[in-house]
């Protein structure tokens, strides 16, 4: 490795955000300032930075977000387990990067902040197209990847491609008993009342859905709930619902940026005459031909493991865990980090342990 090390400079708060705003590099939709601004709230701007780390024309913005506990000031990327993952801003070839002394620069910039430690989870290994150079430092697999669509102009080949003529029978056959209830419709919704009722449809099925499972509902704070509803209004996100007359059957709200759609909320009318007509399938089908229209490029639904995933998206992307320690104790801390979550992707990795936690889950929300 070059020994040379790239300069950093360290942004903070509102200049941090300006920064970002004023790029036009290659990043994923939860980089972006608009994405940042919904979801870290103002009130906590100030624990909002950016290493701004550049070599030979090549350039690389990190938004980071500081928390301190037990001691130890951590920076961990804006938005935490709401994105679906997590990247730098990127000039085109600044996976150049990756040949240059990247570890120490960032470590540089991360002293002068005051961070102990720096901790990324669910980083992927390209960024539409171009290296991470984030993933030429040292670095383990994430317990998830994420399954994404490579789009074309042309839907209707890549849905042959994507379901064989049976399926394809099978969904117009749903899709004519769809029509019983009402006209059908799927449209991106940009604004107004419709899109705030699909936004309270999706929340309330989800309320119900995570209930019934057991598991904590990432969405039910009310802070949560604002961003999706900010991040609705700066156009950081897009709202795309099925509808059968005025009845909301399926919608999906996304990320969106560069051409990539990223899934972050996604339900379905749980009504058995509704469920029956697969609701959650057709929206997405509806979606790609959508997204294939704007030519967008790319398309997937998060982070994580299930069957419609991975049928829609075949195309898997291996995401990695990364943490620097910068002072002693922050070393420490990033080696627990890893462990912590090297563990989590052995448990994931078990289908037994599944089992048993799923089982697990569904008694607790019975008894309680």
């Amino acid at each position: 490795m070059d020994s040379e090390n790239p300069a950093v400079q360290l942004h903070r708060a509102q200049e941090a955000l300006a920064v970002l705003a004023a790029q036009d590099g290659t990043s994923t939709p939860f980089s972006t300032a608009a994405w940042i601004a919904a979801f870290q709230p103002s009130h906590e701007h100030s624990s909002l930075i950016a290493l701004d780390i550049r070599h030979g024309g090549q350039r690389l913005i990190l938004p980071l977000v500081l928390q301190k506990s037990w001691g130890i000031t951590r920076a961990t990327p804006p938005g935490g387990a709401l994105a679906n993952y997590h990247g730098p801003v990127l000039s085109v070839a600044s996976q150049a990067l990756g040949n240059t002394n990247l570890a120490a620069s960032l470590r540089a910039g991360l002293a002068e902040a005051g961070v102990d430690c720096l901790m990324i989870t669910d980083c992927p290994v390209d960024i539409r197209g171009v290296v991470n150079p984030l993933a030429g430092l040292a670095h383990q697999p994430s317990p998830d990847g994420v399954h994404r669509l490579p789009l074309r102009h042309d839907s209707e080949s890549l849905l042959a491609e994507l379901f064989d003529k049976d399926a394809r029978k099978k969904q117009r056959q749903k899709a004519r008993k769809r029509l019983d209830i009402g006209a059908p419709r799927a449209v991106f919704l940009d604004a107004g009342p419709e899109r705030d009722d699909v936004l309270a449809q999706l929340l309330q099925w989800k309320r119900a859905r995570f209930a019934s499972l057991g598991i904590v509902n990432p969405f039910a704070s009310i802070e949560v709930q604002a961003a999706l509803k900010h991040g609705l209004a700066n156009g950081s996100l897009r709202c795309f619902g099925l509808f059968a007359g005025e009845r909301v059957l399926a919608g999906l709200i996304g990320a969106m940026h560069q051409g990539t759609f990223s899934g972050m909320l996604n339900a379905h009318d749980p009504t058995p005459e509704i469920e029956k007509t697969s609701p959650g399938e057709a929206l997405l089908i509806e979606l790609i031909g959508a997204l294939c229209a704007e030519d967008a490029s790319w398309f997937d639904l998060g982070t994580g493991e299930a069957r419609y995933k991975s049928g829609i998206c075949p195309e898997f992307v291996p995401l990695f865990d990364l943490a620097l320690g910068v002072s002693l104790r922050g070393k420490f801390a990033a080696r627990a980090f890893l462990m912590k979550r090297f563990l989590k992707g052995r448990i994931k990795a078990s289908a037994k342990a599944m089992a048993w936690i799923a089982m697990a889950r569904r008694l607790k929300a019975r008894l309680f």
